[in-house]
């Protein structure tokens, strides 16, 4: 999926993965939770205000069905992000 990802958007520098810790030998970024950042959370939620940035949300479900939330990303074809809500 990843190779897919740099292919789709032209550039590794244009990709970050939270899935994927041997990225870099694509040349993509590896974020974990400890590189959580709120400076760049702000500069993200700028882009996705300004339309630079689009986020593909496949599913809205409400928390207590995380279970199923997670056998969806679980089969690899979710076709965006899943998200919970509480």
């Amino acid at each position: 999926m990843l190779p897919e990802s740099v292919r789709l958007v032209g550039s590794p520098d244009r990709v970050v993965t939270i899935a994927d810790p041997d990225a870099d030998a694509l040349g993509v970024e590896f974020s974990s939770a400890a590189d959580n950042r709120a400076d760049l959370l702000a500069e993200d939620l700028a882009a996705v205000a300004r339309g630079d940035l689009e986020v593909t949300v496949a599913q809205v479900l409400p928390l207590a069905e995380a279970a199923e939330a997670h056998r969806i990303l679980d089969g690899g074809h979710a076709g965006g992000k899943v998200v919970l809500r509480p």
